[in-house]
């Protein structure tokens, strides 16, 4: 009866006894780690921007030279992730001269 209604053993709802084990693929969190090191690299040279104008009195000037530094370093994270051959997991960007791979 169970099964005509789709919670038998071959649907996608398990009995509480079995175990469930979530398996995510790395290449499926490549996206994540690309939004959390925009995201720390905007936050974190901003924040040093606030207090380096805190210490000098210079308020906003080294916030918004934090806040722009930042986007570039998270933005050219990201062209360096988007221009990288398929299946390129070597470490060797687009800059890296030829003949120094390992």
């Amino acid at each position: 009866m169970l099964e005509a209604r789709g919670f038998g053993p071959g649907s996608a709802f398990h009995s509480p006894h079995e175990r469930f084990t979530m398996r995510v693929p790395l290449q499926d969190l490549t996206g994540l780690s690309l939004g959390i090191e925009f995201f720390v690299a905007i936050v974190g040279l901003t924040a040093v921007g606030h207090r380096v104008d805190g210490k000098l009195g210079t308020a906003p000037w080294f916030t918004l030279l934090g806040f722009g530094l930042g986007a570039a370093v998270g933005f050219r994270s990201m062209y360096r992730f988007a221009t990288k051959p398929p299946g390129d997991d070597s470490g060797n960007g687009p800059g890296t001269p030829p003949g120094n791979n390992p």
